[in-house]
């Protein structure tokens, strides 16, 4: 494996992780965090996104007309733009590092959005695992030890020699 790229995301954020290498060597390959991408609207309560209803849209007999303000079409655009920005941010990076593998976790709503926007690039060179798990709030050693667990990556392991605290 050259180098392998790692997208844990949900709906508010997306993190971005490279695996490298550790000394010393025997200890296997270390998951580092190198940046995270927010979708700012999804982070703002709807009270700062959307304004209140004013009463122009009242009937003569007093009753207010119900009317759609296209709110869940604005926050599915919204998370599809988050990501075609994820798309586009990790195709960059993996470009840039080398990598050879890109592995992506997301929550499903989100992931079928990243797949739409990948289908749409079709970038050549890569090898895409995706998974539909919200993964988004494990540290990165955790997140590397459940995709070592499901065989995405080598596991780490105690370096040779490794004899732990010395008892006091």
């Amino acid at each position: 494996m050259k180098t392998c790229c790692v997208v844990a995301a949900d709906g508010s954020r997306a993190r971005i992780m490279m695996i490298e290498g550790v000394l010393p060597e025997e200890s296997g390959p270390e998951l580092k965090e190198v940046e995270t991408l927010f979708n700012v609207e999804n982070l703002m309560s709807d009270r700062e996104v959307w304004t209140d209803k004013n009463n122009s849209n009242r009937a003569a007999d007093g009753q207010v007309h119900g009317y759609d303000d296209h709110r869940e079409r604005y926050r599915h655009e919204c998370n599809s733009h988050f990501g075609r920005r994820i798309v586009n941010h990790v195709l960059a990076l993996a470009s840039q590092k080398d990598a050879d593998l890109i592995i992506i976790l997301a929550e499903s709503k989100m992931l079928g959005l990243i797949r739409k926007a990948w289908a749409k690039r079709s970038p050549g060179g890569f090898v895409l695992k995706d998974d539909d798990k919200n993964v988004s709030g494990l540290a990165p050693y955790e997140l590397h030890h459940y995709l070592a667990r499901e065989g995405l990556l080598p596991d780490r392991h105690k370096p040779l020699g490794w004899r732990g605290r010395a008892a006091s």
